[in-house]
């Protein structure tokens, strides 16, 4: 089962990535991960040796990320490590957040929240 929604996941991060409008496939992408929210939270809770669900999707954002910092700014030196673990981070926080309270994630008001979060810490409001 958690082979099964690593595929899964991966396949909705390869869709995701391939999209011009980040917004319109997010839109689309959550109501089916919400869809599995409960068996995903319980999978979330399983850390083996050979079973972190969480932290496996954690590192598939994180390798995503890193893909496309590279693609982007290919002439950049810089260690994008710590961008891409924060996103990953944030991403799957929020889901497990919206998750846990059964409510289908705003893929608007998150982004929203997001830019807000970063604006209230550089004191920009």
């Amino acid at each position: 089962m958690i082979a099964e929604f690593r595929q899964d996941y991966a396949a909705l991060l390869n869709k995701r990535l391939a999209a011009r409008d980040v917004r319109a496939v997010m839109r689309e992408i959550m109501p089916k991960l919400y869809e599995k929210r409960r068996i995903l939270l319980a999978l979330w809770q399983i850390e083996t040796r050979r079973h972190r669900l969480f932290q496996e999707m954690q590192g598939l954002l994180r390798q995503e990320f890193l893909a496309q910092a590279a693609a982007k700014f290919p002439g950049r030196d810089k260690n994008w490590e710590f961008q891409a673990t924060l996103f990953a981070t944030c991403v799957l926080t929020t889901l497990r957040f919206y998750f846990e309270q059964n409510i289908l994630p705003p893929v608007e008001q998150v982004m929203s929240d997001w830019r807000e979060m970063f604006d209230i810490m550089h004191g920009n409001l």
